[in-house]
């Protein structure tokens, strides 16, 4: 303490984790240490105009700033309201893929599209070519008509019979006229010896029952990529897939993660390692461009740049736990406290080499979610077939 006021702030271990200096009374800088936050060991300084009231912060990263008013004492923010960024542009599904429309001499769905076009979905196997390139329907056994060729997307495809419903892994149903009781709901009639005339031809195992949870995922992150859309956009969709979705199911203890490496679920890191593998997968799909997240300290922060901050904190709460340890801690209970943890989200009697088991496996995570990122980025480009990445991926992530 100096005249009232605190210069120095130790962690539970009694380590220094914050420095401040003052000019009079004023803080003129703040100095942290890695443990803290941000995770990593910098001098922040303030900054004040004392004419206009601005206020703002600056370190080895840059300026950043908090407070700007107008001559009334209004703060107006740093950025004009009314001048919105441009919106990326939409392109449609020739334009995406590098192709034109109009040839003539291919069709998908329907549709006339140049053959270049199709030829690059078939190789991404996000289309199918005709058996005997006739898509046309065909006479069945009864003497009917099918219904035309039809591929879809868990990789079967066939020709279903007139008034025919698929409903997944190679299946379909007709309604009939009866309805089952006591729901009253309509009968869905199946064929009664079982073959349903469909083929596989696709890269998917579909008994998704049988599959891992680690497989599902590995489906799920390569079916958002399929779908469509611009890169930038499914990384951000990602990566709130991550944030919204899985986080709190994982939290919950309801996300399954079984079939992934142990390297990647260790130390009670768990089904968390979706959440990190998914989340640093859509920052990299990013790339470059702007989250655009309101929650962010930065507004103009990349999606290469938010992957590369969250490496960064893993990094420094793994060498937090290493400093315990090496310290003598064998749990995170605070020695003058027992009944209070030295780490903010763990209980006291939690084992540090769990703790640092888990950190070592986010780190993993995280630079898993490098490379499926970048993996996703090739297949979306065209310039890997979904059967390879997903073969690619599976076998990074793993191991059932």
């Amino acid at each position: 303490m100096l005249t009232g006021k605190v210069i120095t702030e130790l962690n539970g271990s009694g380590q220094k984790h914050t420095g401040y200096v003052y000019l009079g009374q004023e803080v003129l800088a703040i100095q942290v240490n890695a443990e803290a936050s941000p995770p990593t060991k910098a001098v922040i300084w303030r900054h004040e105009d004392p004419v206009t009231g601005a206020r703002g912060t600056s370190s080895s990263f840059g300026y950043a700033g908090e407070l700007q008013p107008d001559p009334e004492g209004v703060d107006v923010g740093f950025s004009n309201p009314y001048n919105d960024p441009p919106a990326e542009p939409q392109l449609d599904l020739a334009e995406l893929m590098g192709g034109s429309v109009g040839s003539g001499a291919c069709r998908l769905d329907g549709v006339e599209i140049d053959c270049a076009l199709a030829g690059k979905l078939m190789r991404m196997e996000s289309a199918v070519q005709c058996p005997n390139n006739d898509c046309g329907p065909r006479r069945r056994s009864d003497g009917t008509l099918s219904q035309p060729f039809q591929a879809f997307g868990d990789g079967w495809a066939g020709f279903l019979p007139q008034g025919a419903i698929y409903d997944g892994n190679g299946g379909w149903f007709i309604y009939g006229h009866e309805r089952d009781d006591p729901h009253g709901k309509r009968r869905k009639i199946r064929p009664e010896n079982g073959n349903y005339g469909m083929t596989f031809g696709g890269d998917l195992n579909v008994a998704a029952q049988q599959k891992s949870a680690c497989g599902q995922f590995v489906d799920t992150l390569i079916s958002r990529i399929a779908a469509g859309g611009i890169q930038s956009s499914i990384g951000r969709a990602m990566m709130g897939w991550a944030k919204f979705v899985i986080h709190p199911n994982s939290q919950a203890g309801v996300e399954t993660f079984d079939g992934f490496r142990q390297m990647y679920t260790d130390g009670g890191q768990n089904a968390g390692a979706l959440v990190h593998i998914a989340g640093v997968a859509g920052a990299k799909l990013v790339g470059g461009a702007r989250l655009y997240d309101p929650l962010s300290s930065d507004p103009y922060e990349t999606g290469d740049q938010r992957a590369r901050k969250q490496y960064v904190e893993d990094v420094a709460q793994l060498r937090e736990g290493i400093t315990y340890r090496d310290a003598g801690y064998k749990t995170l209970a605070n020695p003058y406290n027992p009944n209070v943890s030295v780490i903010r989200g763990y209980l006291p009697t939690h084992l540090v080499e769990d703790y640092i088991k888990e950190k070592q496996a986010e780190i993993a995570d995280d630079e898993a979610g490098v490379q499926v990122g970048n993996m996703l980025g090739q297949f979306y480009a065209g310039n890997n077939s979904r059967s390879d990445t997903r073969a690619w991926i599976f076998n990074l992530l793993c191991d059932h």
